[in-house]
């Protein structure tokens, strides 16, 4: 005779199987609000990480007073066609109003730059012209409660990259780079951002041109006040600023902005995220593809 007591269930037993479910998924969130405690509390003071795959890069966690930013930079020769070129002036109009698909300006043309080809070699990697340079930009609070990176005699790279050495008033320096900074922040209403520098600067706030310095020539100024670009509050926006160092003998770069860079921001929260709705966003723990009627932390 088969033994039917394993082959039929009692509804104690049934109902200790439940109690075992209930205690089982018990433990798995209390493991989830442990590891949730744990990832948080482990954040260093300054923190950044990619967004996507476009470079844009969000705040993690930071101090209140200062904030690293991840640039790239690209050392050229003083012999490529756009670097110590003939015709200098200030010159706007030089790329498209909107940033274009890769997430780089998109080329028009001017009298201080030779080509299509040559200026895609600015803020792209080419070996057989430019040497990619990583760094972190920091900007601290001054007294007007702004962030601000004032850097005059702007030379990041001396020793670096072609290794270059231009002597201009008894001291040498690696002229001729680029530099690219990609940032995603939140708009809360009444921001403002400025740039002071030389030679090219353009800066894209929602894939619009807000600012245009483009072309060889002394420092100069430019500011724009968020309140007029038609942005959301409370809504995050990616800001794109490209540089160009490419002519003799000055270089300047400044920045000084009310925008809060050092806002924690999520990639969640990010325009063009995927969406999901995480338990534990920074492991992607207990994710779904949209929140559901009981994911409460949603």
């Amino acid at each position: 005779l088969f033994p039917y007591t394993t082959l039929f269930r009692s509804p104690q037993a049934s109902a200790r199987r439940g109690s075992s479910k209930w205690w089982i998924a018990a433990l798995v969130f209390g493991l989830a609000i442990g590891a949730a405690v744990t990832v948080h509390s482990g954040r260093v003071r300054t923190s950044l990480m990619p967004l996507g795959t476009d470079g844009v890069t969000m705040l993690v966690e930071a101090s209140a007073d200062e904030v690293e930013i991840p640039i790239i930079l690209r050392d050229f020769k003083e012999s490529h066609p756009d670097f110590e070129r003939g015709s200098t002036g200030f010159h706007q109009g030089l790329v498209e109003d909107t940033l274009g698909p890769n997430r780089k300006p998109t080329y028009i043309g001017g009298p201080t730059i030779k080509s299509k080809d040559s200026f895609g070699q600015w803020y792209n990697d080419d070996a057989s012209v430019n040497k990619k340079i990583t760094k972190m930009l920091k900007l601290t609070k001054n007294a007007a409660g702004k962030f601000e990176a004032d850097l005059p005699d702007y030379f990041p790279i001396d020793g670096e990259g072609w290794n270059d050495k231009i002597a201009h008033t008894g001291t040498n320096h690696n002229y001729f780079f680029t530099l690219e900074m990609h940032h995603l922040f939140k708009y809360h209403g009444g921001e403002t951002f400025l740039f002071r520098g030389d030679d090219d600067l353009w800066v894209f706030i929602d894939d619009k041109l807000v600012i245009d310095l483009g072309g060889t020539h002394v420092a100069l100024e430019d500011s724009v006040d968020l309140d007029s670009l038609g942005l959301e509050r409370d809504k995050n926006y990616k800001l794109d600023l490209f540089f160009a160092e490419r002519h003799t003998f000055d270089s300047n770069f400044r920045i000084e902005t009310s925008i809060a860079l050092n806002e924690e921001v999520s990639a969640t929260d990010a325009s063009g995220g995927d969406g999901r709705c995480c338990l534990i966003q920074a492991i992607n723990f207990v994710c779904f593809d949209e929140k559901q009627w009981w994911t409460i932390w949603c």
